[in-house]
């Protein structure tokens, strides 16, 4: 069974309602990282540090990686393809 677009964004979801370090052991969580990243459209070269972590925390986005992110605080918008989410941060 193949992991939908949908479970990648609830996914997505959980690590930002995470500061990180959040859980006892474990260096995951995004919700820093995230308040933290630039204004406007992130990529690897924009935001290394940002999207290092995003893939060190869902390793999912390695092998299915999101085709946009923009950042506009307080939202942070995700992409794959055509389909996307805003999150509050």
């Amino acid at each position: 069974m193949a992991i939908t677009e949908q479970q990648i964004f609830e996914m997505i979801q959980h690590w930002l309602a995470y500061k990180e370090n959040g859980y006892f052991g474990s260096s995951y969580g995004g919700l820093d990282i995230a308040l933290a990243a630039p204004e406007g459209q992130l990529n690897i070269e924009s935001c290394k540090e940002f999207m290092t972590k995003l893939q060190e925390d869902i390793p999912i986005l390695i092998e299915r990686p999101l085709t946009r992110i923009v950042k506009s605080a307080p939202i942070i918008t995700f992409y794959f393809g055509d389909e996307h989410k805003t999150y509050n941060l």
